[in-house]
Formats: C-alpha cells, structure tokens, sequence
C-alpha cells in the first residue's frame, strides 16, 4: 500500500532568523543500486549533502545500531546508541560518498551520504 505525504519543517532561534529545511533533504534518497529492498523502512537524513552533522529521523522504528561505509564497504563510522525517532549525530568525515546503515527492530533501508 502507498500513501502521499508531505512535510515541512521550520524551526528559528536567537541567533539564526526562521529557517526551512527544502523538501528535497526531507525524503529518503531512492535506492543507490536502483533494486528495491523489499520490506524494508525508510528514514530521513537531512541535511544531504551534510558537513558536519546529520540528522536521522526512523518516526516510529527503535534503532540500534548505526553505521556508515565508504566506497570500498569500509567502516568508517559507527555508533550503538539506541534511539526511536529522531537523533542527530556529529561527522568527521571527508569530503565524499558513503553509505548509511541503520540496524534496529526494523530492516532499515540503506541511503546515500554526500560530505561535502
């Protein structure tokens, strides 16, 4: 079953005037090998491109496990924090294309990283 659905998301402080986040870094990232992982959640990454902070948001689906791989399928970051919904994590990484994988009560899609 597929259902629309769109979001927005705003949010100001005192030192930064109101801000929209464009939808385009709200939506997961279609499949990077163009096969569909059937029965598999997706979740949101935003920013992407991101630089040194990202934020993942899986609403419902409890996370366990995060990781992210580069080119080669190698480790290069990796955390067990649990978290359900919303957790945004800090990058050191370099400048690139990666992976991102989430392991959780949930098979997890994988997605797309640009560090810019």
């Amino acid at each position: 079953k597929s259902v629309d659905a769109s979001i927005k998301l705003e949010w100001s402080s005192p030192s930064m005037s109101r801000w929209t986040v464009p939808q385009s870094q709200l939506f997961p990232i279609v499949n990077p090998n163009g096969i569909n992982e059937i029965g598999t959640t997706n979740f949101y990454m935003y920013p992407n491109p991101a630089t040194n902070k990202l934020t993942l948001n899986t609403g419902s689906s409890k996370v366990t496990n995060i990781q992210i791989l580069d080119l080669q399928g190698r480790i290069v970051y990796t955390s067990t924090i649990e978290f359900i919904g919303s957790k945004t994590i800090g990058l050191g990484l370099e400048k690139g294309v990666y992976f991102l994988k989430l392991s959780g009560d949930a098979p997890f899609k994988t997605q797309k990283l640009i560090i810019k």
